[in-house]
């Protein structure tokens, strides 16, 4: 059989927990994104906010923040209008928007009390990443197709943001940032829907 190194394996795992937690906040930010489409044609800016301290524990996907401008139906580059035209997931007729983002995703293992590398746990790592999207807004629904490109390692200043809130809330210290993953460059492509009156969708029905 084949076996899979360990560093690959790290890897997968990050991968897996990036494009989920980065998936998890377009959707919510979708969702919103959709609430307010429903009675304003201006631009619309969002501020996100996730943190596992409301959920009272440490691990894994353990911080988030994005913050991001859609723009006002059809104020859009025209080569925005070109290639929403050729997207087949967006309905015909829908108005155009555009998203830019900028994002900060943070993951931590279980225990993060020790300097040590754990075993079969999450390893500490920060996803920080630019996006656009191209937004269709029709009668019956919202879709959003969006690209990030971003940083995995320590430029994305993952660590510096959470030593500082754990120091500045009196947190316990997050002790093992020093084996962090090491700076890669990451990027993800998503697409989610949202029918009006509805719930969020990541995928077609």
């Amino acid at each position: 059989r084949t076996m899979r190194s360990p560093a690959r394996s790290v890897r997968l795992r990050v991968s897996l927990a990036l494009a989920a937690a980065a998936a998890g906040m377009m959707l919510s930010f979708a969702e919103r994104a959709a609430d307010k489409a429903d009675t304003s044609a201006d631009g619309i800016l969002t501020l996100q906010f996730e943190n596992d301290y409301f959920g009272h524990t440490d691990g894994h996907f353990t911080h988030g923040t994005r913050v991001a401008w859609m723009s006002g139906d059809n104020e859009v580059p025209e080569w925005a209008h070109e290639a929403a035209s050729h997207v087949p997931l967006f309905a015909e007729g829908a108005s155009t928007r555009i998203v830019y983002s900028l994002s900060q995703s943070i993951f931590t293992p279980d225990n993060i009390r020790t300097p040590d590398v754990i075993p079969n746990d999450r390893p500490y790592a920060g996803w920080l990443h630019a996006g656009v999207g191209l937004v269709s807004v029709s009668d019956t629904r919202l879709d959003n197709l969006q690209l990030d490109l971003g940083i995995v390692g320590p430029d994305s200043g993952a660590e510096a943001v959470q030593t500082t809130w754990h120091r500045a809330f009196g947190f316990p210290h997050p002790a093992g940032w020093s084996p962090q993953l090491k700076d890669e460059p990451a990027g993800l492509l998503t697409h989610a829907r949202t029918r009006r009156g509805g719930r969020t969708l990541p995928f077609l029905r």
